[in-house]
C-alpha cells in the first residue's frame, strides 16, 4: 500500500503543477473583459478648459498660382524667314527647313526637327519669368520688359533658351545650335514681327 501512495503522489504532482500553470495562464491574459453594463465615465473638458487649435485672428495663407498662359498662333515664315536663320547661324541655305509642330514654330537643322523652336503665349506676368529662371542658371538679356538667356546644359536640357516677357506676352526661343549672340539676334528679329 505504501508503494501505491508513493506512486499516487508522484503522478499527482505533475497534474497539480499543470493545473496551477493553467490557472495562472488564464490570469495573465492581455485581454481585459469589461462587462456590457459597466459605466465608463470619461471627463469632458468644459469651454474654459478647451484650447483653440488655431489662432482665430490668423488669416488663411494664399499661395500664388502661376498665371494661365494661352498659346498664340504665329506666322512662322513671316516671323523668322529661313534666310534670317541661316544668316544668324552662318549656315548653308539648304541646311534649314521649316518643321511641322503644333502650336510652336519649329525649324529643322541638320536633321533635328526641333533644332530651333519659337513659341509665344499671352497672359504672362513677372511670375512666369521667375518660373523660367528656376529651371536653371540664367543671365539677364536686354530685350522686352524683362528677358533671360539660359545656356544649354548637356545633363539637364541641352537646348539654349531665350525667354522674353513683353507686356503680358511670353516669347520663348530654344535652339540646339548657335551661341548667345545669335539667339538674341534671332529673338530681336522675331519680336519686331510679333509686335
Amino acid at each position: 500500500m505504501i508503494q501505491w501512495r508513493m506512486a499516487a503522489r508522484r503522478s499527482s504532482r505533475p497534474l497539480a503543477v499543470t493545473a496551477v500553470v493553467l490557472l495562472l495562464a488564464g490570469c495573465s491574459s492581455s485581454t481585459i473583459d469589461v462587462p456590457r453594463d459597466a459605466q465608463v465615465d470619461i471627463p469632458t473638458p468644459t469651454a474654459a478648459e478647451q484650447t483653440p487649435t488655431t489662432d482665430p485672428a490668423a488669416e488663411p495663407v494664399v499661395t500664388p498660382t502661376a498665371p494661365v498662359l494661352v498659346d498664340e498662333t504665329l506666322d512662322c515664315a513671316a516671323i523668322l524667314p529661313l534666310d534670317t536663320i541661316t544668316a544668324a547661324f552662318e549656315l548653308p541655305p539648304d541646311l534649314v527647313t521649316e518643321s511641322a509642330l503644333d502650336g510652336t514654330c519649329a525649324w529643322t537643322i541638320a536633321g533635328n526637327a526641333t533644332a530651333l523652336t519659337l513659341s509665344s503665349s499671352s497672359g504672362a506676368t513677372a511670375a512666369s519669368l521667375v518660373e523660367q529662371e528656376q529651371a536653371g542658371a540664367t543671365e539677364p538679356v536686354n530685350l522686352g520688359d524683362q528677358a533671360l538667356f539660359r545656356a544649354g546644359n548637356p545633363s539637364a536640357d541641352p537646348a539654349a533658351t531665350v525667354v522674353v516677357l513683353q507686356g503680358t506676352r511670353l516669347v520663348t526661343l530654344r535652339s540646339f545650335v548657335g551661341d548667345q549672340a545669335s539667339l538674341v539676334g534671332l529673338m530681336e528679329s522675331a519680336l519686331v514681327t510679333i509686335g
